[in-house]
């Protein structure tokens, strides 16, 4: 695995949009609530579907919540599993040939629903839609929960800590799940340190 992997590296704030008015404190406390969230890593463990909507969480109520730069509120977004992917079921599920994503990704009609109530929750609902991405705090590929509100988040498309390089990170880590040079829970407290690259 590459070096360029570190869970917690120091990283300046400066320049961090995305509807974020806080302190340099009050950004560097919730910044170190996702290194807690990282270090901990008991997440949920989600029975939310999106097909039916069983056993999936309330979504945070407007203005509830509030973007950092591109770091969700951990209070409204802490992360959830899914149960079906585990360090023993790689082969069948992250690492299985063909694909895994896809089969569990919900559908645009679902995501396309929730994302305006998601920006109204993070209290960026007037600024343009397309500018963030409905994204999993715990990526699919790294054994996320597809449909549960409490891994969902507007993650801002432009700026420090983008969509991009969160992505590019997962995508990374993935590989290096399934090549056996790191383990699940590893790689999920990896990703939580993004933003902090």
């Amino acid at each position: 695995m590459r070096a360029a992997l570190p869970l917690v590296a120091a990283v300046a704030l400066a320049g961090c949009g995305g509807g974020s008015d806080r302190s340099a404190g009050e950004v560097a406390n919730l910044r170190e609530s996702l290194r807690e969230l990282s270090g901990k890593a008991e997440f949920a463990v989600s029975e939310c579907s999106y097909e039916t909507g069983a056993a999936c969480p309330a979504l945070p109520a407007p203005g509830s919540c509030q973007l950092n730069g591109s770091l969700p509120d951990p209070r409204c977004t802490p992360g959830a599993l899914n149960p079906a992917v585990s360090q023993d079921s790689l082969e069948t599920t992250l690492c299985r040939p063909g694909g895994y994503t896809d089969s569990v990704r919900p559908p645009r009609s679902y995501t396309d629903a929730l994302k305006p109530r998601f920006m109204a929750a993070y209290g960026v609902e007037a600024e343009p839609i397309h500018d963030y991405e409905l994204d999993h705090l715990i990526p699919l590929g790294l054994g996320g929960a597809a449909a549960d509100p409490r891994n969902l988040w507007p993650e801002p498309e432009f700026g420090p800590d983008s969509a991009a390089e969160k992505n590019d990170l997962a995508g990374e880590l993935n590989q290096a799940v399934c090549a056996g040079e790191i383990g699940l829970a590893a790689s999920q407290r990896e990703l939580l340190g993004w933003a902090d690259r």
